[in-house]
């Protein structure tokens, strides 16, 4: 009596998982590529706006921006860990979205390079901050 109705839910339920709500490795792989790698990357763009407005002198403003940088860098660092760790089993997946394994990877490679400058470029204020902290200009 109660198998029909439970074969039919896992029908449906089924179904509506694949065609209705498809999440694949794909889709989580995008959010989290945006999440944890792209936002640190923008934050890190908008603080250098920060960094070359600010004197050099002020090293109240300078300690904030170096410890805020820190943050972004390591941030950014794990974020692009995480993702890296999900790439490999992209090419398990069957996907049936536009951005396919071989592109998201080459996306994925991108955006680690631009990581790599973005974390550079936040090591200014760092070295600035750090390397002279008792010269004053």
């Amino acid at each position: 009596m109660l198998l029909i109705p439970a074969g039919l839910y896992i029908a449906i339920a089924s179904a509506c998982t694949i065609f209705i709500f498809p999440q694949s490795l794909s889709h989580i792989v995008i959010g989290d590529l945006i999440k944890t790698n792209m936002k640190p990357i923008q934050s890190i763009l908008k603080m250098q706006n920060d960094v070359l407005a600010t004197a050099p002198s002020d090293t109240e403003k300078m300690g904030e921006l170096a410890a805020k940088s820190k943050k972004l860098r390591s941030a950014q660092a794990q974020g692009t860990n995480a993702v890296e760790g999900q790439i490999p089993m992209l090419q398990l997946e069957i996907t049936r979205c536009q951005i396919g394994p071989g592109p998201l990877t080459k996306i994925f490679e991108k955006t680690k390079e631009l990581g790599a400058k973005m974390h550079g470029l936040a090591s200014y204020v760092v070295c600035l901050y750090t390397s002279t902290p008792d010269f004053r200009f």
